[in-house]
């Protein structure tokens, strides 16, 4: 028996919500069920998300169960409103049709979702899960509870405070991003009293090997703010040019923040929908080498 549960009344998908690896480490999709493990103020938990029309049931195990359980509708995007972004845009509205059912999540925990960001940095995708998965099966813990085998707990920020910088390339983690990863872990405490989305945006970036990227990916997931514009991208600013204006060409930041101001107080939802939508300008020559990067910082 689980030791929390709850049914929530919300039509979401699960999967593009709750945005992680289909076999990640600490996110697994298994037949009907989605499991995360995660840390909570109470400790680890483990939680299952299933669906049937219009409801969720989530039952979760472990000291964090009860606060996993008050988290799903956050983490689900229920106070997230998608039906009020209504584009003109032909090409938006498309992919807002395709998409109708996904929400902006509110995973909450900034900690984790920094140093997840920080995996990330100027490196591929592959690599940026490796070097996750690394922390999380060398520093996490086993997740509570019938849980699928080798899903993690990710690690306490206190405990990978201690680790030796030339540890960390164990896991695949260079030297500049495990700097990185430490200084978020060496004032995680005070990371995660910055309740206000805008103050820590501003003071996370004073943080050494902290910047735009990093920390707008990170706040995004953390707080679910539709109108959080991703900065410091390498393929964001072309996608969102080439999607509303049809021009293939160089874009920058300034740019598509300047693409996306008519769309205030949903700029981040557009970016996500692009994300999974795939769009992108097409390719009329081989990639420069790092082009398949992100953007670091």
């Amino acid at each position: 028996m689980p030791d929390a549960s709850a049914s929530i009344e919300l039509r979401v998908a699960l999967v593009p919500t709750v945005k992680s690896s289909r076999d990640g480490a600490d996110v697994r999709v298994d037949g009907p069920w989605l499991w995360r493990a995660s840390r909570t103020p109470d400790g680890p938990a483990t939680a299952r998300f299933s669906s049937d029309g219009g409801v969720v049931t989530v039952d979760a195990w472990g000291p964090g169960a009860k606060a996993a359980v008050a988290a799903a509708p956050d983490l689900l995007g229920a106070s997230d409103v998608p039906e009020s972004f209504r584009p003109e845009h032909p090409r938006l509205r498309a992919v807002v049709a395709e998409h109708r059912w996904v929400r902006m999540a509110r995973a909450g925990d900034f900690v984790s979702c920094l140093l997840r960001a920080v995996c990330g940095q100027r490196v591929t995708w592959r690599d940026a899960e490796i070097a996750w998965r690394g922390l999380l099966r060398r520093w996490g813990t086993e997740a509570p509870g019938p849980a699928p085998e080798g899903l993690r707990v990710p690690p306490d920020p206190e405990v990978l405070r201690r680790v030796p910088l030339h540890e960390l390339h164990t896991v695949e983690m260079e030297a500049q991003r495990g700097r990185a990863l430490l200084a978020v872990c060496a004032v995680s405490g005070r990371i995660n009293s910055w309740t206000d989305p805008a103050d820590a945006l501003l003071r996370v970036q004073h943080l050494p090997g902290i910047g735009p990227w990093t920390a707008t990916g990170a706040a995004r997931r953390a707080f679910g703010d539709p109108d959080l514009v991703l900065l410091g991208d390498l393929h964001a600013p072309r996608v969102v040019q080439y999607t509303l204006t049809g021009d293939e060409g160089p874009c920058d930041d300034a740019r598509m923040v300047e693409l996306l101001a008519p769309y205030a107080g949903h700029r981040g939802r557009v970016q996500m929908l692009l994300d999974l939508a795939g769009l992108a300008p097409p390719r009329h020559a081989p990639l420069p080498g790092n082009a398949h990067r992100r953007r670091g910082g």
